[in-house]
């Protein structure tokens, strides 16, 4: 058999690098250099979401601004709205304020902040402005069985060790910490998709932010049938077979708050979200919702001041909806309204 032979000329091989001899002053600047720029480019991610949260992630955006909402208040107010993004997008203060004639401010966040994210602000407020005249508390059914995504510790814009210190504390391992200082410290790595997104489509960066009143109230204009029957048959397969339950770590954020409500005198509500109404039929889900009533109902027998209302939860037509838990702008003044009226009916008897 024969062979051809081929010339290094006719392949294309390129000539031999030879590069400058190395010292270990040279080797100490180049690293010097890498970590400065790794530094710099940060710094000038976090300046960039900073000053154009649209920007951000969408999740960390809206989450970031309830907490910087809470940390501009320059005055108090008389009541605060916690929880997840049912109550962000279901209870309208100025409605609210209407009703109870007070002061509000809705800086409820979303559901993978669990309760552990409430009482954090609730704590917060109380060391900056002191106790409020009432909190409310309203999460989805499916919120007390989990427990804090570490990345949204590290978007909290406290200082560092802020979850040791306070209630109800919250401990991290060596890996946690790690992962909870790479989200606060560095966006380049943590938020790599969202970088990429806003390279690649820069002409879709913020058309899908969430808005917000200046009372942190977050409106949806339109219903989404479609979207509440997928969420329901989520629910249906998962949620409700494995029953109802709640962390440790929900309990003992819900038992610090009921200690700062009893230890400062002010009123604390827990409340359902508002629900599809198709969601809550059949057996199996009504003793997942009895399991919910009856847990949540003997811890606040443990305090003075804490209040379950509006369980059962209030619920509308689920074609009206947006998920099953999160109800439109017109929707949402008749929930915040009923929360109202339960309110009331607590404190007319007190």
């Amino acid at each position: 058999m024969r062979t051809t032979d081929i010339s290094d000329e006719q392949y294309g091989i390129l000539p031999v690098e030879r590069p400058h001899p190395r010292t270990w002053r040279s080797l100490a600047l180049m690293v010097l250099f890498v970590l400065l720029s790794g530094v710099a480019l940060n710094f000038a991610v976090k300046h960039l979401f900073r000053e154009y949260p649209a920007l951000d992630n969408r999740t960390y955006a809206s989450f970031y601004e309830q907490w910087n909402r809470l940390l501009a208040l320059e005055g108090p107010v008389e009541t605060l709205i916690l929880g997840d993004s049912s109550c962000r997008h279901g209870v309208d203060p100025r409605v609210l304020d209407g009703a109870l004639q007070t002061r509000s401010l809705n800086l409820c966040t979303i559901g993978n902040a669990a309760v552990i994210n409430s009482a954090w602000q609730l704590a917060t407020y109380i060391e900056r402005h002191g106790a409020p005249k009432r909190a409310i508390l309203i999460q989805v059914h499916d919120v007390w069985k989990r427990g804090i995504q570490l990345p949204l510790v590290g978007r909290v814009p406290l200082r560092w060790g802020f979850w040791e210190r306070l209630p109800p504390g919250l401990p991290l391992s060596g890996d946690e910490l790690m992962e909870v200082f790479t989200v606060a410290y560095v966006p380049v790595y943590s938020q790599d998709m969202t970088l990429r997104e806003l390279l690649m489509q820069p002409r879709e960066a913020g058309k899908n932010r969430v808005v917000f009143t200046p009372q942190g109230y977050s409106p949806i204009q339109n219903p989404h049938p479609s979207a509440v029957a997928r969420d329901e048959a989520k629910h249906r397969e998962t949620t409700f077979a494995e029953g109802w339950r709640l962390s440790d770590q929900n309990r003992r954020a819900l038992r610090s708050m009921m200690a700062m409500a009893d230890a400062h005198g002010f009123e604390l509500y827990v409340a359902s979200s508002p629900l599809a109404d198709t969601l809550v039929k059949g057996r199996d889900v009504e003793r997942y919702f009895d399991t919910q009533r009856s847990v949540l109902r003997d811890l606040a027998a443990q305090s003075e001041r804490t209040h379950v209302i509006l369980n059962p939860a209030v619920t509308y037509p689920w074609v009206d909806m947006r998920t099953t838990d999160h109800v439109t702008a017109k929707l949402a003044s008749d929930f915040t309204r009923q929360v109202a009226d339960a309110v009331s009916a607590v404190e007319r008897g007190r």
